[in-house]
């Protein structure tokens, strides 16, 4: 827990100059991580939650048969990202999408209803795709489990078990990827290792300690968090040995996965300033562009014209943005109620030339290619947010909702 909070939270912030990573800071980490060990130790006891076998290292001659390894657990800690990111933008553009635009229409409340229901046909046939604790994990992990799983079927649960994790959370089931990560990876090491045994089984291990070493080779890519997942299975096994093996797999999982990504970003996509976040999401990334803008010259019946063209869809933008005639620069933004008040005060024969400044809001603005996150923790009670270029000109609008549901994803 400690050395996860420190590669998922405190060292992507300190790259950024956002986060505050004193020495305060440090020790509030070490306290909450010593605080949740004494107390869940008091109330559970020791037993271990994943029933870890010895680890076995026959021969030094083995240790480079874990690189092919953390190639395989690369390539599904980046189909599982990419997945998350599929299926999430499925059930907004698509899904959730009225059928006049071409979607299916279906409310966002029947989102989860329906995924649990295709999740049930899955577990039909694949009933080790459920959260069922550990017992998966423990049951691919026992010495006989060779007998039960070929590498086919492993495969099989692998590729169902991806399907199920990214369609569950783009319905808006809650869920995570850690118990996930370490299933897929005890599947793939254990088919990796069954298929090393026929070929050179005086010096290849059991499939059990490539199943180990596979559980950290995709929690490490999906979570990004190598030295987390490097000391979790050293902590679990209690076994020098595993070290090296660990350190092979962990390491060309986690180069694949942040070579594949960061070849997605280009500097033509991206500004300047988001150079320095590559592979973090920025408030353009999820901003709506629905948003209709009119300049300073419009009047009130302009702005209640262009919020009623909208009124009826099935997520209207929250405003409409004002900007300076001459030089397109944001000046504000008027909604609904904005207007409404400003039309109540103003006598009816004088609505149509009333000026749209007498309605204007000042909402609060953000850098296109700001760090997400940041902006996330620090506005949290906001509904929308005002994205602006560098230019000072509105390139959409940020909902707070949006904003949190990307920044969980990563």
């Amino acid at each position: 827990g400690l050395f996860f909070g420190f590669e998922s939270i405190l060292v992507p912030g300190s790259k950024d100059g956002n986060v505050n990573t004193g020495a305060a800071t440090t020790e509030m980490v070490i306290l909450a991580s010593v605080l949740s060990t004494v107390v869940t130790t008091a109330i559970l006891g020791k037993p271990p939650t994943v029933e870890v076998p010895p680890f076995e290292l026959l021969d030094l001659v083995e240790l480079p048969l874990y690189l092919p390894l953390g190639l395989a657990c690369g390539a599904t800690a980046v189909a599982l990202r990419k997945l998350n990111n599929a299926f999430d933008d499925v059930a907004e553009t698509f899904v959730a999408k009225s059928r006049e635009k071409g979607g299916l229409g279906i409310d966002r409340a029947w989102h989860a209803p329906i995924g649990g229901f295709i999740l049930g046909c899955l577990a039909v046939k694949f009933p080790q795709v459920t959260y069922q604790g550990f017992d998966n994990v423990n049951a691919l992990l026992v010495k006989n489990a060779t007998l039960t799983y070929t590498p086919l079927v492993l495969g099989e649960l692998v590729l169902v078990k991806l399907i199920a994790t990214s369609m569950c959370r783009g319905a808006g089931l809650v869920g995570g990827v850690y118990a996930p990560s370490l299933f897929m990876g005890a599947a793939l090491g254990s088919a990796y290792g069954e298929l090393l045994a026929p070929l050179a089984s005086s010096f290849v291990a059991p499939p059990q300690a490539y199943a180990l070493v596979g559980m950290a080779g995709v929690l490490a890519g999906v979570c990004r968090v190598p030295l987390t997942a490097i000391l979790l299975l050293f902590e679990l096994t209690h076994d020098y040995r595993i070290i090296v093996p660990l350190m092979a797999t962990v390491s060309v999982s986690s180069w694949l996965v942040n070579n594949s990504e960061s070849k997605a970003i280009t500097p033509e996509d991206m500004g300047v300033a988001a150079l320095a976040t590559t592979l973090v999401a920025r408030p353009r990334d999820v901003m709506r562009e629905d948003i209709a803008t009119l300049d300073d010259s419009a009047t009130l019946e302009d702005a209640a014209e262009a919020l009623l063209a909208v009124a009826d869809t099935a997520n209207p933008p929250p405003c409409v943005f004002v900007c300076a005639k001459s030089t397109g620069t944001f000046i504000g933004a008027v909604s609904a109620l904005s207007v409404t008040n400003a039309l109540k005060s103003q006598a009816s024969i004088m609505r149509k030339e009333t000026s749209i400044m007498t309605a204007i809001d000042k909402p609060d603005v953000v850098n296109a290619d700001a760090r997400l996150q940041d902006f996330v923790n620090a506005s949290r009670n906001r509904a929308f947010t005002v994205v602006l270029d560098s230019s000072k000109r509105p390139l959409g609008a940020l909902e707070m909702t949006a904003a949190i549901k990307q920044s969980e994803r990563e």
